[in-house]
């Protein structure tokens, strides 16, 4: 899905590979007993925050948060769809492991590049927005029911360029979320050399 922002800034919508993704909590600022833990000054991927659909940019959280590393394989599984059975997908998880209600990886323009610290917003049909920010492996994701009524929803992703506080504004997604779209990387989504490909944002790190 090619997005188009103001100065013709794109975004793609991310690239995830299908893989199975071994499970289990999923810590909050570095927290191994923190799932979904409130924080004072920031927010980690998962850790949803009321607000309105920003119209000018979100400075990029410095630093991002760590991510998680998953046991098998040591890996933070970033590209992967883990809305898979077995692992983070809301109606069968993994054992352990927090369901989630979307979930992708943003990367720079080179689409291998992971884009930390930058807001990913979701905005029901009733028009509540939900923000969270992608940690340093680009990853990102909403807990399960944190957005209530939530399909069709609208997305978006927004960082400020360097010494700006105004923009670009957020680039949107063209299209609005179904109830199957919350796995960015599902197949014939966003999906290394097939569907929309990898989500880009620039400005990159």
């Amino acid at each position: 899905m090619f997005l188009r922002g103001p100065m013709n800034r794109a975004l793609i919508l991310v690239s995830f590979v299908m893989a199975a993704c071994e499970v289990g909590e999923v810590p909050i600022n570095n927290n191994p007993g923190g799932i979904d833990a409130p924080v004072a000054t920031q927010h980690d991927a998962g850790v949803s925050v009321d607000a309105p659909a920003a119209a000018a940019c979100v400075p990029r959280l410095t630093p991002a948060n760590t991510p998680h590393t998953h046991s098998a394989g040591a890996t933070t599984h970033a590209g992967e769809n883990c809305l898979a059975a077995g692992c983070h997908l809301a109606t069968n998880v993994g054992v352990g492991a927090p369901g989630f209600q979307f979930g992708g990886t943003l990367y720079g323009i080179d689409g291998t590049t992971p884009n930390a610290g930058a807001t990913v917003q979701f905005t029901s049909m009733a028009g509540v927005t939900k923000t969270t920010t992608t940690d340093t492996a680009g990853n990102f994701y909403l807990n399960a029911g944190q957005l209530p009524q939530a399909f069709p929803a609208k997305t978006a992703v927004t960082v400020c360029t360097t010494g700006s506080t105004t923009g670009p504004a957020p680039t949107p997604m063209t299209t609005p979320l179904a109830n199957t779209d919350g796995a960015c990387a599902r197949s014939g989504c966003h999906t290394p050399g097939t569907g929309q490909g990898a989500i880009k944002l620039d400005p990159t790190i």
